[in-house]
């Protein structure tokens, strides 16, 4: 997938994906859900949101990570972390993004 679209995100939710480190750790967090933020769009701007869940033993910081998915490949994502919730930690990454125009 060259771009991160809410369509692609929303045929993955409940999918888990892999967040490597440099010291060979991998960190999977899930898919939880795909917000619509319809209300925010126009004729050519998408606004959704997604939000992940992760262990609240290993949590992440606020930060750019890349995200890997056996369908989607690696995509640098922006979390952010939004509290505990059911034993898990939730993270959010926010997009306003250009709409794809037919051709």
């Amino acid at each position: 997938m060259s771009e991160i679209t809410k369509a692609a995100f929303q045929a993955l939710e409940g999918d888990d994906f892999e967040i490597h480190f440099d010291n060979d750790e991998i960190i999977r967090i899930t898919l939880a859900e795909v917000i619509s933020k319809e209300h925010l769009d126009s004729d050519d701007v998408e606004n959704f949101a997604l939000l992940f869940t992760g262990p609240l033993d290993k949590q992440l910081m606020q930060a750019s990570f890349p995200l890997r998915h056996d369908a989607i490949g690696i995509h640098q994502i922006f979390l952010v972390p939004i509290g505990p919730k059911d034993d898990l930690m939730q993270y959010e990454a926010v997009f306003s993004r250009k709409k794809e125009q037919p051709a």
